[in-house]
């Protein structure tokens, strides 16, 4: 299974009936620059010490601001016990170059 979304297909998903969570695993400054539309916001560094309440079942695509952390998110929401995870290749970065230029870009 690819665990890598485009930010294309993610931009295709985000316009249909949504049958899956966003989850922005970046840090609530980040967050509150700019998000994705109806994203929940769960930072990497909570993830480490606990689950999402969450339904384990649900497909889950987390992002990031370049796509390293969102990688790494994978790892430990399979930790949790999720099995459908996948993440925003490029993160929201690449995804505002190539799919939606109305997201704004952010420097760290």
């Amino acid at each position: 299974m690819d665990e890598n979304v485009p930010p294309l297909e993610l931009k295709k998903l985000l316009e249909g009936p949504r049958d899956f969570i966003l989850l922005d695993v970046r840090q609530p400054w980040e967050n509150q620059k700019v998000a994705l539309p109806d994203s929940l916001l769960f930072p990497l560094n909570r993830l480490v010490m606990e689950k999402p309440d969450i339904p384990e079942d649900r497909e889950i695509i987390a992002y990031c601001h370049h796509g390293v952390r969102s990688k790494t998110a994978l790892a430990l929401l399979k930790r949790h016990g999720f099995k459908n995870v996948k993440h925003l290749a490029g993160g929201i970065d690449l995804y505002s170059q190539t799919a939606d230029p109305s997201v704004p870009r952010y420097v760290k």
